[in-house]
């Protein structure tokens, strides 16, 4: 069955734009780097049903090998290395479909 990992990030007050972008492009990356994501959809929420968070991924796996493989994988690591200095909050779900 397939997965999917959603992730809504609320950035801190002094996140730059080129550091959102560079975790956007990152994650945007995993399909080609990561072997059983299948698909990223990262971007801006556009509706303020969210509260403070202002980006949502939803991150398409092959099965939940894959996810738990995703979390330590190296590619995964570097990607929150450079966010999570100026990530507020994260809420993360994993849907099996």
């Amino acid at each position: 069955m397939t997965v999917q990992h959603i992730v809504l990030v609320e950035w801190k007050d002094e996140a730059d734009q080129a550091t959102i972008d560079a975790f956007v492009a990152a994650v945007s990356a995993f399909p080609e780097k990561i072997d059983g994501v299948e698909k990223v959809e990262f971007g801006k929420n556009i509706s303020e049903r969210a509260g403070n968070y202002t980006h949502v991924g939803i991150v398409t796996m092959r099965d939940r090998d894959v996810l738990a493989a995703y979390g330590p994988h190296p590619e995964h690591q570097a990607a929150l290395a450079g966010a999570m200095p100026v990530v507020e909050n994260i809420l993360v779900a994993d849907l099996e479909t």
